[in-house]
């Protein structure tokens, strides 16, 4: 018997972090004279010292919202 899943449902893998496409935005977010960069280092008065694991993690957080937001009801 096989169940049957949602049509809006997204896979998610436990390795989300490390697909290609979620490295390259959150290397994006991360680039220094980025809009996200220039937004902390003004609203904190500090640069920002995030690492490339971090910001890989709240990407795939930030995808799921997004996701979950634009889904079809």
């Amino acid at each position: 018997m096989e169940l049957e899943m949602p049509g809006d449902w997204i896979k998610m893998r436990t390795d989300l972090y490390r697909d290609p496409k979620v490295i390259m935005i959150a290397d994006e977010l991360m680039c220094e004279d980025g809009r996200l960069a220039s937004y902390i280092s003004a609203m904190t008065r500090r640069d920002s010292n995030v690492t490339s694991n971090v910001m890989r993690n709240v990407t795939v957080g930030a995808l799921v919202t997004l996701w979950g937001v634009t889904r079809n009801d």
